[in-house]
């Protein structure tokens, strides 16, 4: 097994790269497919959450810089 398979440098990469980091998931020799199901699919779902909550901010700060823009 590879260094780049333990479960400290699968968790670190998932926090730092997301998404990206989902070929190191499924090259995973000892995940099984149910596990890797569900691996994709919580941080797929991780994903979309945080993108729509940087939708959600970036509106604010955009309604915040058009109310100071009419001032």
């Amino acid at each position: 097994m590879r260094w780049y398979h333990s479960k400290y440098a699968v968790a670190v990469s998932v926090a730092t790269l997301g998404p990206f980091a989902l070929p190191m998931v499924w090259s995973h020799p000892r995940y099984t497919i149910f596990t890797k199901v569900v691996l994709t699919t919580l941080i797929l779902a991780l994903t979309a959450l945080l993108i729509y909550i940087l939708a959600i901010v970036l509106a604010h700060l955009m309604g915040q810089i058009r109310q100071v823009l009419t001032l």
